[in-house]
């Protein structure tokens, strides 16, 4: 990297001093007096100690998404419960914000995060497809996970630390991530369903 010379970074929804390989190295290039660092981030992780700027993050309580379950093909449709904290914003509000100032023009950054939504999963087939097609995962807002078609490819493995290991496990809309839920056809244990 020093042909040309790495002199800035942005890093967004990351924690590079953490969660890269060779940690002592990153921690080194972070230090870098000549290299300029903004991370927009909700927390002030050990990345953004070593930032010039830190831009506060919204959660995902205060934005809307398109969420992936973790080990599992299902995607579903995150609606905003809060409205964003002080002067957080979203990840596609500060890239938005930055490409206006830019002058860059190009249609998707105008878009709200549903047209975006519609613009990744455009093309796809099976029920990923059908769902953008009939516009029931964007227009009425729906929370339902949608299966994404990877007939063709591998599973992907899980790995040995992994809080979601099962097929049936993803996401719940109330707890969103790092929970374990049971399918809905499973039978509730200890007379109990969900999260």
């Amino acid at each position: 990297m020093k042909d040309p010379p790495l002199r800035a970074l942005y890093v967004s929804a990351n924690n590079p001093a953490v969660t890269c390989p060779e940690v002592h190295k990153v921690i080194k290039g972070l230090g870098r007096e000549d290299l300029f660092t903004v991370v927009h981030d909700p927390f002030l992780n050990d990345t953004a100690r070593y930032a010039d700027i830190v831009l506060p993050a919204t959660t995902y309580l205060e934005t809307e998404d398109l969420y992936r379950g973790y080990g599992s093909y299902w995607m579903q449709w995150g609606q905003r419960a809060v409205e964003p904290h002080g002067q957080a914003r979203s990840n596609v509000a500060v890239a938005q914000a930055l490409a206006q100032r830019m002058g860059l023009t190009d249609p998707v950054f105008r878009q709200t995060p549903q047209q975006l939504a519609g613009e990744l999963l455009k093309g796809a087939t099976g029920p990923a497809g059908n769902a953008i097609v009939r516009s029931s995962l964007l227009r009425s807002r729906s929370t339902s996970p949608i299966p994404v078609s990877a007939r063709n490819s591998p599973r992907p493995r899980a790995s040995s630390n992994s809080i979601l290991r099962s097929s049936t496990s993803r996401a719940c809309r109330h707890c969103r991530i790092g929970s374990k839920i049971r399918s809905k056809h499973s039978k509730p244990r200890n007379g109990r369903s969900g999260c």
